[in-house]
């Protein structure tokens, strides 16, 4: 008898990807545009933006919760903040938010980062470093944050990071810990990081010059590319530019899990008067077995394990000498090796088959 499990499932590779988006990185000091560039994807053709504001700044922005909408987003609600946007659906069940906007990161980690030295301050005194265990709790949080953000949400995704201007950078984590989160730790999310930087040009003019520090998407934004005054919706038109990414159709295929492991059936005394009258045995001869092997019980005031162990001792009866009766002179005798047979597992695995079969024909 087979047992094989087999039942159709999707198959993996309806898990492929679709479409194609960035997750973007803008870095640099004050006044370099980072923010303008961020919120330069309300206009790039995305669908709606969510803008997490993590240092309260958007309220001054012009069309602000027209353009895009905003939240003032704390270390305390960000992440809740950024499941909200990504389960949000029109009444048609379409997603509200094509793209979402962290501004910024610093505003996010640098008060989850004081917050935790603040504590550790006043349990262990002024100066306290933190832990270990404080740093890998720390880190943590802020993963979940960008696994969210930049993974999860599956959106054209834009962070803003803060950086000092090249030359007045200061040692690498004064704190003392090194927590790879901090600035230059958010590349390992990105797709493309561009350093911003405001410029004079030839004409005294000031121009945003955005050049690119981190690649995974070469072939469009190489090493060292430099965009003058860029926008958002550049960006998105050099990569939709690119041949969509093929479809094609993959039906559920039919999955073999293995052997499955027989259901367990209860034997009942229907199941076991049934085998005694294919063997021939009157019920009175079953009544007699009962009493000798139950303790002096009837047919009916025997329980599940009982009515089970004379089963087996019927089957294995028969096995062992067709022509001996159950309640015959031969049971003493061949006692020990009835006991025996009735706890292989091949013996067992032939009743529930019959038992099975006995039960679904009913």
């Amino acid at each position: 008898m087979d047992n094989t499990k087999r039942h159709s499932r999707p198959s993996p590779l309806q898990r492929r990807p679709t479409t194609r988006r960035l997750v973007t990185i803008f870095r640099g000091p004050s006044n370099s545009g980072k923010t303008h560039l961020a919120l330069s994807m309300a206009e790039a053709g995305i669908g709606r933006v969510c803008v997490f504001d993590t240092e309260d700044k958007t309220r001054n922005v012009i069309g602000v919760n027209e353009r895009f909408d905003a939240i003032e987003s704390d270390p305390d609600t960000l992440l809740d903040d950024i499941q909200w946007a990504i389960d949000e659906r029109d009444n048609e069940g379409n997603p509200v938010y094509g793209g979402l906007v962290l501004d910024s990161w610093n505003g996010y980690f640098d008060t989850l980062y004081g917050r935790a030295i603040e504590l550790a301050e006043q349990q262990r005194g002024e100066g306290a470093k933190l832990t270990t265990n404080e740093v890998d709790v720390l880190q943590t949080k802020a993963k979940k944050v960008l696994d969210l953000l930049c993974r999860a949400s599956k959106r054209w995704v834009a962070i803003t990071e803060h950086a000092v201007p090249q030359g007045q950078e200061h040692d690498e984590n004064e704190a003392g810990q090194l927590i790879i989160m901090t600035i230059g730790g958010t590349d390992y999310y990105s797709d493309v990081t561009f350093n911003l930087s405001l410029v004079l040009g030839d004409d005294f003019r000031a121009k945003h010059i955005a050049t690119v520090s981190k690649t995974n998407v070469g072939h469009l934004y190489q090493l060292g590319r430099k965009i003058e005054e860029p926008a958002f919706r550049q960006l998105v038109r050099e990569v939709n530019a690119q041949t969509p990414i093929k479809q094609a159709e993959v039906p559920a295929r039919l999955v073999q899990d293995g052997p499955e492991e027989a259901e367990e059936q209860e034997i009942t005394l229907e199941d076991l008067l049934g085998k005694a009258e294919e063997y021939g045995i009157a019920e009175a001869h079953m009544a007699k077995a009962a009493a000798r092997y139950c303790r002096g019980k009837s047919l009916s005031q025997l329980n599940a394990q009982e009515i089970e162990m004379l089963y087996d001792r019927l089957v294995a009866s028969r096995e062992s000498n067709a022509g001996e009766e159950l309640s015959g002179e031969g049971a003493d005798s061949q006692q020990h090796a009835v006991d025996g047979r009735a706890e292989s597992s091949l013996r067992r695995a032939s009743t529930r088959e019959t038992v099975a079969g006995r039960q679904n024909g009913r």
